[in-house]
């Protein structure tokens, strides 16, 4: 899948539905972790909805999926972070944005990761804004 490239304008406006997918990957997340648990504690005892772990892997895998083909990558799913990737010059840099933050407000070089973010603010208007 070739990489997609964003502003942090262009990150808002995906983010209504990045969110939605986020929210539903925590939450058969969570579900395949009581299951898995349980499962564990107690082998020969299937699931009390009677989905297997093994089709909860399988839309575990495709929620990822689907947020890769909106172009952003998921960095932790615990702390519900995701990254959009953005061009400055020649650097490959990443938009970052966690669950419950109102909007796209941070950066990072690709290789300082979380512990490095910076403001969003002091990015180039090119990668703020979309060209008009």
């Amino acid at each position: 899948m070739a990489k997609r490239w964003f502003t942090v304008e262009k990150a808002n406006r995906a983010l209504p539905l990045v969110s939605r997918i986020l929210e539903d990957l925590l939450s058969v997340y969570a579900h395949y972790r009581r299951v898995r648990s349980k499962s564990a504690q107690e082998p020969r005892k299937g699931t009390d909805d009677g989905v297997s772990l093994g089709t909860m892997e399988d839309r575990i895998r495709g929620l990822i999926e689907e947020l890769e083909r909106v172009g952003c990558q998921l960095k932790d799913l615990q702390k519900g972070l995701i990254d959009f990737r953005a061009r400055d010059g020649e650097s490959e840099i990443c938009l970052c944005w966690q669950k419950g933050e109102p909007e796209v407000a941070w950066w990072h070089s690709a290789d300082t990761g979380f512990a490095g973010r910076r403001p969003v603010t002091e990015l180039p208007d090119s990668l703020r804004f979309d060209p008009r």
